[in-house]
């Protein structure tokens, strides 16, 4: 599916087809995707309730393939084929009707975030050496605005791995550091040192479920802190590609983690069609949300 956008400035962003199939390198990657817990809570980052979340959404950026963004002058534009597309792919089968955001655009294979202008914090299993941080483009302020339509880019908006200071993917550890080619001009994110949080902390997510547009989903809560160990288990509104979001207290607006894996996201109906897994509010059916600690990657950079 080809859509263009008419915006009322300089920049043009293009969105074109492509298939997971053309992307086998980055989306091989990821780990086992999240579900939905209790009520969908994820919304488009510039409509959130919260000023705060919607301030620290400036500093998360969406991981495209290279050779997914073309920039030329002014003129961006994403590779990324609909959410529609994506599930027929993915899946073998239809979205089902009244299925969210359905015809939105999915370049991003992961997400991330900065913990300082230009050093940039995702999941180990999407950034998992210098070749694949290299053919990785990473986007601030891919979003939808206020009319529905895909906000408009700019070149400044896309920037290039410099290099990949760490890494690492083993033993629930899953994180890696990305010093990017030039000073974002945005803040990095204020992150959490202390390594103890209490069950039933509210938390929040940024990032682009499934490579859609940013989002924020809220609602979240701590349902297993494992006191000791790398990880927390929460019953995030998380989806495939949200690996590497931060995921934030809502006490204090501090990153306690990155997310790195859960559970699968689609399960088929009756009718043949294909719907988010819906899990009930503690996550007792479900597969909860792994969550790196912020100290724990704190404690290994450089």
């Amino acid at each position: 599916m080809t859509s263009h956008l008419r915006l009322p400035v300089a920049v043009f962003v293009v969105l074109w087809s492509v298939t997971v199939a053309q992307a086998p390198d980055l989306r091989a990657g990821a780990a086992a995707p999240p579900p939905v817990y209790g009520e969908d809570g994820i919304q488009e980052s510039a409509h959130h309730p919260d000023p705060r979340l919607r301030a620290m959404a400036n500093s998360v950026a969406a991981l495209v393939p290279q050779r997914d963004v073309r920039i030329r002058g002014n003129e961006i534009a994403l590779g990324g084929e609909t959410l529609a597309d994506y599930v027929m792919e993915r899946c073998g089968g239809p979205l089902c009707d009244g299925g969210r955001f359905r015809n939105q655009p999915t370049p991003a294979f992961c997400s991330g975030f900065l913990i300082e202008s230009d050093l940039l914090v995702t999941a180990g299993h999407c950034i998992r050496n210098e070749r694949v941080c290299q053919r990785t483009r990473f986007v601030f302020d891919f979003k939808m605005d206020d009319r529905g339509s895909v906000a408009p880019l700019e070149r400044y908006d896309v920037f290039e791995c410099q290099a990949l200071v760490r890494r690492v993917n083993r033993r629930g550890v899953d994180f890696a550091v990305v010093r990017l080619d030039r000073d974002t001009g945005r803040p990095g994110l204020e992150m959490e040192a202390d390594d103890v949080i209490g069950i039933g902390t509210p938390l929040a997510l940024i990032g682009h479920p499934f490579g859609l547009p940013m989002k924020i989903a809220a609602g979240g809560t701590v349902v297993r802190p494992r006191s000791g160990d790398s990880v927390f288990e929460t019953t995030l509104d998380a989806l495939d590609s949200n690996s590497g979001s931060p995921v934030i207290s809502t006490i204090t607006y501090r990153v306690e983690g990155v997310l790195a894996r859960g559970e699968e996201d689609f399960v088929e109906t009756a009718d043949g069609c294909f719907m988010l897994k819906q899990c009930p509010d503690d996550g007792s059916t479900c597969r909860l949300e792994d969550v790196v600690r912020m100290g724990v990657v704190m404690q290994r950079l450089p």
